[in-house]
C-alpha cells in the first residue's frame, strides 16, 4: 500500500488504519459507563499491572547486570559506549514504567466508581478504545458534561442527542465530532 504524501510526516506506520472496517461500534454513555465499572475494565487493568510490574523487575536485573559489565576490567570502549546507551534506554523504559504501576491502581479504583452523569477523561477514553477493536462512537452524554449547544435528545431530556450516522458533508462530520465523540483502537494510536 503506497502511503499517502499528507500523512509520510507523521512518521508513523498507518498500515493498521486501512484495515479498520465498518460498522464502528457505537455504545451510548450509559454503556460506556457500565464497561468503565464492570469486570472487563478491571481485567485489562489488572492484566496491564502485572505485565508492567513484571517488566519493572526484569529491568532492574538487566540494568543491575549490564552496570556489572560496564564496570569489569578489560572492556572494550565501544562496547562501554554501547552499555551507556543501552542502560540509558533501559532507565528511561523504567521510568516510564514505574510511572505506569504507580497510576494503574489509581485508574482501576477511578473506572469502578464512574460517575455516570460525568464526562469521559483520558483515562476512561483509552479503556474503552482498547476494549474494542473498531473505533468505538461514544453518543448520548449527559447534558451536565458537554456544551450548551448540544442538541437535546427528545426521549431524555438529560442527555444530548446522537450525532448523525452518515454525515452527507464535511462540514456536518465536523459538527458530528461534537456531538458523539470517536474513540479509535488503541493499537491504531500512539500513547
Amino acid at each position: 500500500m503506497r502511503t499517502p504524501r499528507a500523512t509520510r510526516s507523521i512518521s508513523r506506520d498507518l498500515s493498521k488504519l486501512g484495515k479498520i472496517q465498518k460498522p464502528f461500534n457505537r455504545l451510548t454513555h450509559k454503556e460506556a459507563a457500565d464497561i468503565l465499572r464492570g469486570p472487563r475494565a478491571k481485567e485489562l487493568l489488572d492484566t496491564d499491572l502485572a505485565a508492567k510490574s513484571a517488566r519493572v523487575a526484569d529491568i532492574k536485573s538487566l540494568v543491575a547486570e549490564k552496570e556489572a559489565k560496564e564496570k569489569a576490567q578489560g572492556i572494550k570502549q565501544w562496547e562501554k559506549d554501547k552499555l551507556v546507551q543501552e542502560l540509558a534506554d533501559l532507565r528511561d523504559e523504567l521510568d516510564d514504567l514505574q510511572v505506569d504501576v504507580q497510576n494503574i491502581p489509581h485508574h482501576i479504583k477511578v473506572a469502578a466508581s464512574f460517575d455516570e452523569n460525568g464526562d469521559l477523561g483520558g483515562s476512561d477514553e483509552t479503556i474503552i478504545s482498547r476494549l474494542h477493536e473498531r473505533p468505538t462512537f461514544v453518543t448520548h452524554y449527559p447534558r451536565g458534561c458537554k456544551a450548551f449547544y448540544m442538541k437535546q435528545n427528545s426521549n431524555d431530556p438529560t442527555r444530548e442527542q446522537r450525532g448523525p450516522t452518515r454525515p452527507p458533508t464535511a462540514t456536518a462530520a465536523a459538527s458530528a465530532r461534537s456531538i458523539s465523540m470517536c474513540y479509535w483502537p488503541a493499537s491504531t494510536r500512539k500513547d
